[in-house]
């Protein structure tokens, strides 16, 4: 079977968990950091007897809340990078098994007001549109992506290849037909083989009945 390449593709999700939890592992230690400076800051000099001071009372004495602020702010950097990354990894198309003669073109587009990144692929008058997946949990750790056939709207035959694909979703745009799945990333060369072999015989059966 045509699949993506195993040891790329494991090798593009390791390192893709690894820059996450490399940002939070740095913003819980900002944060624990911040906290222990904001205690240290403001030691008392002349402490009271400890039978004579609550735990509430003592740790107000010694928290220093301008500090644990302006610390703070630091804890959220290393977040936006995390979010960054979510947003916008996704393998390059050698790791996804993608020829790069096949890909003419990549862009960002517009999903609930965040920029997925995805790779373009197209095929005389239609086109393919493989992109993140980022409303479940395996689309989140890189184990499904997004798999939209573009068609013109005049198209013959978008039922079939609706089915032929399993599609999920058809959304109807100003000058496509937009056929949508959910696919496992390994199983992305296959099916660009076989919806590139359906489009030339749908193709030359129409030019045929002409």
């Amino acid at each position: 079977m045509l699949r993506g390449p195993s040891f790329n593709i494991r090798l593009a999700q390791l390192s893709y968990v690894l820059l996450i939890s490399i940002c939070f592992i740095g913003s819980t230690l900002l944060l624990l950091n911040s906290i222990n400076s904001s205690l240290s800051s403001n030691p008392e000099t002349d402490p009271p007897l400890v039978e004579n001071v609550t735990y509430d009372e003592a740790a107000a004495r010694n928290f220093n809340l301008s500090i644990f602020v302006s610390n703070s702010i630091w804890v959220f950097v290393p977040l936006i990078l995390a979010g960054t990354i979510i947003i916008a990894y996704i393998p390059t198309v050698s790791n996804l098994g993608i020829s790069k003669p096949q890909l003419k073109s990549q862009f960002s587009t517009k999903r609930f007001y965040l920029p997925v990144r995805g790779y373009t692929i197209p095929f005389g008058n239609y086109s393919v549109r493989v992109s993140r997946k980022l409303t479940s949990l395996k689309g989140l750790f890189l184990q499904e992506l997004n798999f939209t056939v573009f068609l013109p709207l005049d198209f013959p035959e978008k039922k079939r290849i609706f089915d032929f694909l399993v599609g999920e979703k058809v959304k109807y745009a100003k000058n496509h037909v937009l056929l949508h799945k959910t696919v496992d990333i390994r199983n992305i060369p296959l099916l660009l083989v076989r919806i590139r072999a359906l489009m030339g015989y749908s193709e030359k059966k129409n030019n045929q009945a002409r």
